[in-house]
């Protein structure tokens, strides 16, 4: 029986990156503000990532052996949609296990593993759109480039984070407010992207097989 989440996942993708805009932008807002430990507004995101991560990462696995998908397709959707799964489970670790330490150890480990993985996912988009597959290979590009280039913002992301939560006194250059933008900018993009991708294929999925 043929068997097609690829709705719900894309959702799940696109939720976890509302998640993660929403909480980095009130932590943001609040260490300007107040001062607050940027770890502990983090912290709260923690749980929902986690899950979130938590099922990305068994539907991924379950893609992967079960290849509900035509052949190029599976490979396209189900390559790095685990691997997207252990790295949000891992940041809800990271932000969880430092919450209230004095610096932070994992954070920048995190965004070098999510680097790797932006630039894998950029490539299997590049890739995807010279082979023309989906019914939208440019929506489907764009998503791809804009969630990969998230990914390699997270590195710097991640070690600027870092510095603040041992230096809460530091001032952000403007250099760093650069990384914070695009950060934000292109996870918003992919998240905008794997909605409607998702919210387009609601209807077709919802008709019953004849």
């Amino acid at each position: 029986m043929f068997v097609d989440i690829l709705t719900a996942q894309l959702l799940a993708l696109a939720f976890a990156g509302y998640i993660i805009v929403y909480t980095f932008l009130r932590a943001y807002i609040r260490f300007r503000r107040e001062k607050a430990r940027v770890l502990d507004d983090l912290s709260y995101a923690a749980f929902p990532l986690g899950a979130l991560g938590f099922y990305i990462f068994i539907t991924g696995i379950w893609g992967q052996f079960a290849w509900p998908l035509p052949g190029p397709y599976n490979i396209l959707f189900y390559d790095m949609y685990p691997i997207l799964g252990l790295m949000l489970m891992g940041f809800a670790f990271a932000i969880t296990y430092e919450t209230g330490k004095p610096q932070a150890r994992y954070l920048h480990f995190i965004g070098f593993f999510s680097m790797l993985t932006g630039l894998a996912t950029i490539y299997y988009g590049a890739s995807g759109y010279a082979l023309q597959l989906t019914r939208e290979p440019f929506i489907m590009f764009l998503m791809y480039v804009a969630l990969g280039l998230t990914g390699v913002l997270s590195y710097p992301a991640t070690v600027i984070l870092e510095n603040i939560v041992a230096n809460p006194n530091k001032k952000i250059t403007a250099g760093e407010y650069a990384v914070f933008v695009l950060f934000w900018f292109f996870i918003i993009i992919g998240s905008i992207l794997a909605t409607f991708i998702a919210l387009a294929s609601i209807p077709v999925h919802l008709v019953s097989p004849p």
